[in-house]
């Protein structure tokens, strides 16, 4: 699988070089990533774990490997013991977090080192948990446990160093919708300004909701031709920063062109 970093905001890109993970030919599933950010080297650093069999007979073992933008390279780390169940690595105060079954894994990213996220301690039997969610730049975990149009939200609060990540969790808002939310939750994208209001994205509307009265406005946006109805939102901070030798990209797929030489090709973006 190939990856490439891609800045929206530059319309620039950097396909980066394959990954020399080593395996069974025939054998190499990919499994998770993810991106993240050392500001004491000004590092940016992709996760890749993929699961892989060295040999006919052996077994199956998790791989991990570090790309580093500034030097240009992969690096093999410790391996994990345990398969990740979730794909993407979320982002969020220094560290990478996954979901594994029941519990979330995080990857100190400026250490890379591996822990275990401690669980809510506010679980019960008819608790239903979401996947964890980043924005304001924290990790969040929501639990639906109040009734069907109910849900919480619980910010992670503390430190993540060692093997078992200590901290806490601290309820941060509930939300009350009028609709069963346990097929379609709401998912938070950014506070207001103020700071009395949130940016919900639930199914194709996005919408801001007042903590004080509860109230919905509806966010139009503009719906490109050839998008697909259902659509996936995300939030991310503006920035002029290069992935190094790159090329354009204005981001319609028909434009990519990615070249197998080790010199990228230029893509008009007119």
């Amino acid at each position: 699988m190939d990856f490439a970093l891609w800045n929206p905001f530059t319309k620039r890109y950097k396909k980066l070089p394959p990954c020399p993970v080593q395996t069974n030919p025939g054998y190499k599933r990919f499994r998770s990533f993810g991106v993240g950010y050392v500001s004491a080297t000004n590092e940016y650093k992709i996760v890749m774990i993929s699961d892989v069999q060295e040999s006919n007979h052996d077994e199956v073992c998790f791989q991990v490997w570090v790309f580093s933008l500034n030097s240009n390279s992969w690096r093999r780390i410790q391996d994990v013991e345990d398969e990740l169940t979730s794909r993407i690595g979320l982002y969020a105060n220094g560290a990478l977090y996954w979901e594994n079954e029941e519990t979330f894994v995080g990857f100190d990213i400026t250490n890379e080192v591996f822990f275990d996220l401690l669980l809510l301690s506010v679980c019960g039997p008819r608790t239903l948990y979401f996947n964890m969610v980043v924005f304001g730049g924290n990790i969040y975990s929501p639990l639906m446990r109040g009734g069907p149009n109910s849900i919480e939200f619980y910010l992670r609060v503390g430190d993540h160093g060692g093997e078992v990540a200590g901290g806490s969790w601290r309820k941060e808002f509930t939300l009350e919708e009028e609709r069963d939310i346990e097929f379609n939750p709401p998912w938070p994208l950014a506070y207001s300004k103020e700071g009395d209001s949130i940016l919900l994205n639930r199914g194709n509307e996005i919408y801001w909701y007042n903590f004080e009265n509860q109230e919905r406005t509806r966010v139009e946006f503009l719906r490109l031709p050839g998008c697909p109805t259902y659509n996936n939102f995300y939030v991310c901070w503006e920035s002029l920063v290069s992935p190094g030798n790159d090329s354009a990209f204005d981001g319609r797929a028909e434009e990519v062109i990615i070249e197998d030489s080790e010199d990228d090709s230029e893509a008009d973006s007119d």
